[in-house]
């Protein structure tokens, strides 16, 4: 971004229109534990030489993802993105993290979202995908208000697995908290998966939705048709929170029978961005698209016949009454969702196979290695797609002696599930000889 900059007179004017003397009166609110002494810009300048200096030293300061050897994951993973899509996605035709207030004008904008909405609809399976929402845990919220609509009010009882990501929980509670008479229950979990027999006697006439993840929390694959079909024999709604590369070599969340899928799509063309921002993935059944959030862009044809894209569906307050309205989601994260179609795009459905191939390749060679070192395992052993849960002492101990060391072996799960251990996520980036040496510092306990 362009810096244009403030003379001394300028800041004068502008801190006189607030009432303030000083840019630090300005940060007074702020414990001085919590600010670092940058000396006052009132007294004197720098040049541009001496500014760019001063703030390289500040960010030698923080260690980033290019300095580490990165096996964490969470929702957040450090998957490779080509040189193609900075070089796209600064083009001004494309370039702009908003959504246009006069769509039909940004026909460029509009088909960038068309082509988001068909890929995404490839990814998930379902036939309609909404312009994005602003990242995979709010979808998940929105999934089961989407849920409470279509039944009306009617039904008023949510399940969830204890095995969805902590977070998307988090943002669930938060987003239901005001609605009267909801019921929100947690399925518990076994051996790191769904415990079907629990979610069997949850399950009733009143049941509005069930959140599951697709693959868990954990990493691991559960037997996501047989609960989905579970849950439709009630009369609920399945929704899957699933991590977008599973599509490359396993079924889809539609095709195992989820009607209302989510998902976080930093992993296609985004970086972690220290977990943000990205963009969130809405897909639903046909049946669903009047209830469904944010906006929808159709292909259609002008008065001569030319190919054009239009905002078919805007539903939220600020088009429509408050009343009728399914949400107040304003942006879609156009310029994240750009990254992701570059990406996507210059993937291809060929390159996407074999990304995943890679992915799980790469895992299985993590298990071997890990269990030929004995270091034991978490969970069931064959269902797994790219995360693996060690059974590690002390493992915050672990990825701080890590950092030191130049790696990042995993997160600790201590405080963010029941289950307790270092996760570790495998991406295409990792290599044979990363892989080893993460072995070996997990062996010898973080000393290696």
């Amino acid at each position: 971004m362009k810096y244009t900059q403030l003379s001394k007179d300028d800041i004068i004017s502008m801190l006189k229109v607030i009432g303030a003397n000083s840019i630090e009166e300005l940060f007074n609110d702020l414990p001085a534990s919590l600010t670092d002494n940058y000396g006052s810009i009132n007294k004197h300048g720098m040049t541009e030489m001496e500014l760019r200096r001063k703030f390289h030293e500040y960010e030698k300061k923080n260690g980033t993802g290019n300095d580490l050897t990165c096996f964490l994951g969470g929702g957040y993973y450090d998957h490779f993105i080509p040189s193609i899509s900075s070089a796209l996605s600064s083009r001004s035709e494309f370039y702009t993290a908003y959504t246009p207030y006069q769509p039909e004008a940004a026909q460029g904008s509009l088909q960038l979202i068309w082509e988001f909405q068909s890929m995404m609809s490839e990814l998930t399976g379902l036939p309609v995908t909404n312009a994005s929402m602003y990242d995979g845990a709010s979808g998940f919220a929105e999934a089961f208000l989407m849920a409470f609509r279509l039944f009306r009010g009617k039904k008023k009882k949510f399940i969830y697995s204890s095995t969805v990501n902590p977070a998307y929980i988090a943002v669930l509670k938060t987003y239901l908290q005001f609605k009267e008479n909801i019921e929100i229950v947690e399925i518990p979990e076994i051996d790191g998966h769904t415990d079907i027999a629990a979610l069997k006697k949850q399950l009733d006439g009143n049941t509005a939705g069930v959140g599951l993840s697709y693959p868990n929390f954990y990493g691991q694959i559960e037997d996501m048709g047989e609960m989905a079909e579970l849950i439709k024999a009630q009369g609920a709604i399945p929704i899957a929170a699933f991590y977008p590369m599973v599509s490359s070599v396993l079924k889809t969340p539609g095709e195992l029978g989820f009607e209302i899928v989510t998902g976080n799509g930093q992993s296609m063309g985004n970086p972690i961005y220290f977990s943000g921002p990205t963009f969130g993935i809405f897909s639903v059944k046909k049946e669903y698209i009047r209830q469904l959030p944010g906006r929808l862009v159709s292909e259609t044809v002008d008065l001569e016949g030319k190919r054009g894209f239009v905002m078919t569906l805007q539903t939220r307050e600020q088009h429509i009454k408050r009343e009728r309205a399914t949400s107040n989601i304003c942006s879609n994260q156009s310029l994240n969702t750009l990254l992701a179609s570059i990406y996507m795009s210059f993937v291809g459905k060929e390159g996407f196979y074999k990304l995943g191939q890679r992915i799980m390749q790469l895992t299985a060679y993590t298990v071997k290695k890990a269990q030929e070192a004995g270091i034991k395992i978490k969970f069931r052993k064959n269902r797994i797609f790219n995360e693996i849960v060690f059974d590690v002492p002390d493992p915050a101990a672990i990825l701080s002696k890590g950092i030191d060391a130049g790696l990042a072996p995993g997160i600790p799960l201590d405080g963010l599930m029941r289950e307790n251990g270092l996760m570790t996520a495998i991406t295409e980036k990792r290599t044979k000889e990363e892989i080893d040496t993460l072995v070996e510092f997990l062996k010898e306990g973080g000393n290696g």
